[in-house]
């Protein structure tokens, strides 16, 4: 009784790890068809729900939306002409426009992905430009850029400023949370990203100098 009593035990330890183990990996590896568009071939980034930064119209991506049942009551126009709206899966998108041209898409993923997700998916990136912001908390975030793909990844985190031994500060590492995912035309020139980047979150250009670097790994990068 005493053998089979401590085998019930160790086999309900062990489902007990498994499970725990499976649902971490779950919250930081969403299943892959949920962000399954960044790996589809037919809309290749930038592209998202067929639309593409420097391509598509104004209205040609207000079309697409309304087909693809986008467009619902949350989705509104802000006071810089720009659209907003949250997806079925709760993901916010930001579209911005310029002379009738969608010129960048914003993605804020809802679920919980960290930098290696990218990575591992799409190679490391071209180059990286890191930035000290916040003023009741401390944040580092680190822009990623991928030309070829016209994908800017903004990656970083936040902490008070009275717990900084808790923050990572100016370390990009492999479980970086990611914060948002910006969609631009292909091979846009670096400086003209964060500039575009700059305008369109409304700073200043001198108010945030443009320091590029290419990528050297994980490790730390100056601000």
């Amino acid at each position: 009784m005493n053998k089979r009593f401590r085998l019930i035990l160790l086999i309900g330890f062990l489902l007990v790890i498994i499970v725990g183990g499976y649902l971490f990996y779950l919250s930081t590896h969403p299943p892959q068809g949920t962000y399954s568009f960044l790996l589809d071939e037919a809309c290749a980034l930038p592209c998202w729900e067929n639309i593409t930064p420097g391509e598509s119209t104004q209205l040609e991506a207000l079309n697409l939306l309304v087909e693809g049942s986008l467009i619902d009551r949350s989705a509104r126009y802000l006071g810089d002409g720009s659209l907003f709206l949250n997806t079925q899966n709760e993901d916010k998108v930001h579209i911005y426009f310029s002379e009738g041209i969608v010129q960048q898409i914003d993605f804020d993923p809802s679920a919980s992905l960290v930098l290696d997700d990218f990575i591992e998916t799409f190679g490391p990136p071209e180059k990286v430009h890191m930035l000290v912001d916040g003023e009741h908390q401390l944040c580092m975030v680190g822009y990623l850029y991928y030309p070829r793909h016209g994908l800017l990844i903004s990656a970083g985190e936040c902490a008070d400023f009275n717990r900084t031994d808790t923050f990572k500060n100016g370390n990009v590492l492999p479980d970086t949370p990611v914060i948002s995912l910006s969609f631009v035309e292909v091979s846009t020139n670096a400086e003209q990203v964060l500039q575009s980047l700059q305008r369109v979150q409304g700073v200043k250009l001198e108010e945030v100098p443009l320091n590029w670097v290419d990528w050297k790994g994980h490790g730390y990068y100056e601000p």
